[in-house]
């Protein structure tokens, strides 16, 4: 089902209902590769976590809410409908995503805490 940020969205970068889902889906298993860069089990899981899709989904809403304020004024010149969805994608970057799933996530897949791995150092959530 539509929401109305996502037909804001379409009509701004001139995407369809398929390619938005497939660019979610595609860059919400691309944030849990760079969340976890070495834990393929980790990936797996989380992937298959309702909480998690549920989180994912809030955070690009967020920032699609932002976009729309953002570009929300513009022409329907072809080019620049190509730039906006340029930049669109750039916002769904996992590199851009600042928040960390929360507790109600790391809970549904891991049952407790999973320390979050940042490089070689181990941080606790």
């Amino acid at each position: 089902m539509k929401t109305d940020v996502e037909a804001k969205i379409q009509q701004l970068t001139g995407c369809t209902s398929d390619e938005y889902a497939m660019l979610q889906n595609k860059l919400g298993m691309a944030y849990l590769n760079y969340r976890y860069p070495d834990d393929i089990q980790a990936v797996q899981l989380t992937s298959q976590s309702r909480a998690f899709w549920l989180w994912y989904r809030n955070q690009w809403d967020i920032a699609d809410i932002e976009f729309i304020g953002t570009y929300i004024y513009h022409d329907n010149d072809p080019d620049v409908i190509a730039w906006l969805r340029e930049e669109w994608v750039k916002i769904h970057q996992p590199i851009n995503i600042k928040a960390y799933p929360g507790r109600y996530v790391l809970l549904e897949v891991w049952g407790y805490f999973k320390p979050k791995k940042q490089g070689r150092e181990a941080v606790g959530v």
